[in-house]
């Protein structure tokens, strides 16, 4: 998270909802059926293309002679679905590199092995040659990458199509103010899959135009940027339908970073369920939501319970799927107003966070999982969005024992945190423990050696390791005081 780097361009899609009848929805349901079916074919040949010539090609001129959705429409889906597959190849690449790296080869034929995974040429049939060589990469090193390359691809399940979105341009839709209806301000002029007939009654190229009312809200209508020209159709897992909106928000945001004045260095925070998020000066946010998601839990289980005794899967349950989906939108919503809130409080340069885990004994393992699965992400995507916004950079530390050490002295002891309440076994220090932890946080982060990827055995050892340095000759080494039957503490009085 502490290596950041703007885009060279930064995007916001706003999702719409519309105000359709039943003959426009279904009109567009036809639509994204054709166009989803479109793209299987288009994935499929594609990736024909990767493993025959050893690339995508999002200009290749394949012809679909049974489709229905029309020339234009069909390159709409190519550049679309080559962009996902470029997409999953480029994170496999990064795989390839760290296997290469991690095996036993020679130093040599690892150099090799880059270089062909640096031009994408795992596949390619044409010769490739060292930028100091004159001869070309040898056979067998070429056999060994596609090798190594297909095994990191059959790990993972290709992209799918089945449920993909259609992402459609001014070719094919065009959106803007209404010009005499009164009863919604947005409208959308969308071709569907009907043809228009022609003088004689029968079909011509040109499709059949429907009208779509969109009903925007004041986030879209406040947002500044560049609005792009074409639209996304969107149908989520419940069949509900809605339009997307693409704002360039690179302009915009880079003037708000300009005109962003930092008023701290940084701000810590401390992430709890009970409290959203506790600064290590001592402001608590977001004190109320956990009721919410405890009502939320309650309405889940019992829906699921509900399902499951009638003989249905809850995740195909639609009022289960409908709570789901309203929980994730409030966790979103939340996480969102609090953080914009701490921005505008505390105005900081940087955020220091640990790695959040989204658990509680007060849920149940259900709602402990749906959180766990959307909260990082929620979370993550927001602190992009301030550094994309603002430049507000964010800093993740290890959380391990950051509830239990003192932030005064760095006594690590279980027995310190009861509740909301920390009491240091040690040195006395008492403070909110949301706000101890959050110290412990901002400390952390000034410290090279707190990598998140330590286990919590070795960030324990640390922990004890220099909470002992801080006390040479004290009491520590004589055995006295709370650390006697402190469990943490065993291997440093078995030394002594």
């Amino acid at each position: 998270m502490s290596r950041q780097v703007l885009p060279k361009k930064t995007h916001r899609c706003d999702l719409l909802p519309h105000a359709m009848n039943g003959g426009k929805k279904a009109a567009v349901r036809e639509l994204l059926r054709a166009w989803r079916s479109t793209a299987r074919q288009v994935s499929s040949e594609q990736w024909q293309l990767f493993f025959e010539h050893g690339a995508f090609n999002r200009q290749a001129k394949i012809i679909y002679p049974d489709d229905p959705i029309g020339a234009a429409r069909v390159q709409m889906v190519r550049y679309q679905v080559v962009g996902m597959l470029f997409s999953f190849i480029a994170n496999r690449a990064s795989e390839f590199r760290h296997t290469v790296e991690k095996s036993s080869l020679d130093r040599e034929t690892k150099h090799q092995l880059h270089v062909i995974n640096r031009i994408g040429a795992w596949f390619s049939r044409d010769p490739v040659t060292m930028t100091a060589a004159s001869e070309p990469i040898a056979d067998d090193i070429r056999r060994l990458a596609r090798s190594i390359m297909r095994c990191v691809i059959s790990r993972y399940r290709r992209p799918s199509m089945r449920r993909i979105n259609a992402v459609i341009d001014q070719r094919s839709v065009a959106w803007g103010p209404a010009e005499t209806a009164t009863g919604f301000p947005l409208w959308a002029t969308l071709k569907t899959m009907e043809r228009q007939k022609a003088k004689d009654g029968k079909p011509s190229k040109a499709f059949q135009e429907i009208h779509v009312p969109l009903v925007p809200y004041r986030h879209h209508l406040e947002r500044t940027g560049r609005r792009c020209l074409g639209l996304q159709v969107n149908e989520a897992d419940d069949g509900n339908i809605t339009f997307a909106i693409v704002t360039e928000t690179t302009a915009a945001f880079a003037d708000s970073r300009e005109h962003y004045a930092p008023a701290v260095e940084m701000v810590s925070l401390d992430f709890g369920l009970r409290t959203m998020f506790a600064t290590d000066d001592g402001d608590l946010f977001g004190r109320t939501w956990f009721e919410t998601i405890k009502c939320y839990d309650a309405k889940i289980t019992a829906l699921a319970r509900t399902a499951q005794k009638a003989g249905r899967k809850p995740r195909r349950d639609p009022a289960f799927k409908a709570a789901v989906t309203r929980l994730r939108g409030f966790v979103k919503t939340e996480i969102g107003r609090v953080l914009n809130r701490i921005v505008a409080v505390k105005k900081p340069r940087s955020l220091a966070l640990e790695r959040l885990n989204f658990r509680s004994p007060d849920l149940s393992r259900r709602m402990n999982r749906i959180l766990q699965n959307c909260g990082r992400s929620v979370i993550r995507a927001k602190l992009q969005d301030l550094f994309e916004r603002f430049g507000i950079t964010a800093d993740e530390v290890n959380p391990a024992y950051t509830s239990q050490e003192c932030s005064a002295c760095g006594y690590v002891d279980k027995r310190n945190r009861k509740q909301d309440t920390f009491k240091c076994l040690h040195c006395g220090h008492t403070a909110h423990a949301d706000v101890d932890g959050a110290r412990s946080v901002g400390s952390r982060r000034s410290r090279p050696t707190w990598q998140p990827h330590l286990t919590k055995a070795e960030v324990l050892d640390l922990l004890v390791t220099q909470f002992v340095k801080r006390h040479p000759g004290g009491r520590v080494s004589t055995g006295a005081g709370p650390w006697q039957t402190n469990p943490y503490f065993a291997k440093i009085r078995r030394a002594v």
